[in-house]
């Protein structure tokens, strides 16, 4: 039998997991542009370099929209995933108590 502290610290951790994903979704998108923007703008000229940032951006795009998704109904949460925010936009069901 699964004791209630144990379905809180797994909940808590699938949490965590789910801002992991976003955090990192977001730091890779934040990587990619700056490796695209700074040749462009300093150059003025589109180089390799910008079009690998331009790649690694849409990588980031990409890992959020698969990664950060609703465990209940699949939908995709957005951008930011906060406990100021713990509900799914879409099924309305509270992610806090459903990662319990």
């Amino acid at each position: 039998m699964v004791s209630l502290s144990d379905a809180m610290e797994r909940g808590s951790r699938k949490m965590k997991k789910l801002k992991m994903w976003n955090l990192t979704s977001a730091l890779v998108f934040l990587a990619g542009a700056v490796l695209f923007g700074v040749p462009c703008f300093r150059y003025e000229v589109v180089t390799p370099l910008s079009g690998l940032g331009a790649l690694v951006a849409v990588a980031g795009v990409i890992m959020g929209l698969v990664k950060v998704r609703c465990p209940c109904c699949g939908a995709f949460l957005g951008a930011l995933v906060s406990s100021k925010r713990p509900f799914c936009p879409s099924c309305g069901r509270n992610l806090e108590k459903v990662l319990r």
